[in-house]
């Protein structure tokens, strides 16, 4: 993991955010972002530099959004809280408070615990630069396409056509993360916290449940697919029966748009996203 640049840890001094005694750590985890942990005598924070371009056509990288979603869930106990954005030479910055805990892994009691925890989420106000858009049918078909477009013909050929789907209601929009992926949810000594906000939306609640349930972020993320079992669990923690029907009826349109995002991905070079792409259509088959 790289150091950080010396401009950026002398910016952050002259802002009070760190000093010369500072201990700048490198995290793993984000492949999108770099990050550091800042260990003072009086606190510990982090300092989350985004690259000054982002092409995701799936996760937008938003340092401004991500920070708009810390600051409306601030003492909320789901989330760090911020201390500020800033503009530096590299890129943006944010700086937040350090959560203490460990990734996320599956358990029977895990899965419920997560389950009630998305549900406090999605029941709490976005910030007010999100807005909502379209049905989420037609958002999943128009992405995958729009993913496929930036793909070659020989590529798309291993992408079967999107699933047609029976008529599908609409649910008022929620608050949502984005980015629900184990790696993603803390498990702390006051319960489970929610990091990297980086492409908060507002949307149709089954969105995050498809992002974390989904068998290729949970073997890039996570441990590997969850069992049924699990998933069970954690929809049924949620406490609304119809969220479990209209998901299951949208899970091979999450697939589909998630295949089409493997492929994007390994065109890119990225070739972690072989074996995540295969689970992602076995799923679609099943």
């Amino acid at each position: 993991m790289a150091e950080a640049p010396q401009i950026l840890q002398d910016r952050l001094c002259a802002e009070g955010l760190a000093k010369d005694s500072t201990v700048w750590t490198p995290l793993k985890g984000g492949r999108s972002n770099r990050s550091w942990k800042l260990q003072s005598e009086t606190e510990t924070l982090v300092c989350k530099l985004y690259p000054k371009e982002s092409t995701n056509p799936l996760f937008p990288n938003r340092a401004g959004a991500e920070f708009a979603a810390l600051t409306e869930l601030s003492g909320k106990g789901i989330s760090p809280n911020p201390l500020k954005l800033l503009s530096a030479r590299e890129g943006l910055c944010l700086v937040y408070e350090y959560l203490d805990g460990e990734i996320w892994k599956p358990t029977r009691e895990s899965a419920s615990k997560l389950g009630k925890a998305i549900r406090f989420l999605h029941n709490q106000n976005a910030p007010s630069l999100l807005k909502a858009g379209l049905p989420v049918a037609s958002k999943l078909l128009l992405q995958g396409q729009k993913i496929l477009s930036l793909c070659e013909e020989a590529e798309k050929q291993l992408l079967p056509p999107p699933p047609d789907l029976p008529y599908i209601s609409e649910t008022p929009p929620v608050f949502l993360h984005g980015d629900l992926v184990p790696a993603n949810i803390l498990v702390t000594q006051t319960g489970i916290q929610f990091i990297d906000w980086q492409c908060p939306a507002i949307g149709d609640p089954c969105e995050d449940f498809a992002i974390f349930l989904s068998p290729a972020m949970q073997i890039l993320y996570g441990e590997g697919p969850l069992s049924d079992a699990d998933a069970r669990t954690l929809l049924q923690a949620y406490g609304d029966p119809l969220l479990q029907k209209r998901f299951q009826l949208l899970t091979p349109l999450f697939h589909w748009r998630m295949a089409a995002y493997c492929l994007w991905k390994i065109s890119q070079g990225d070739r972690d996203y072989e074996k995540a792409l295969q689970a992602e259509l076995t799923a679609l088959k099943a």
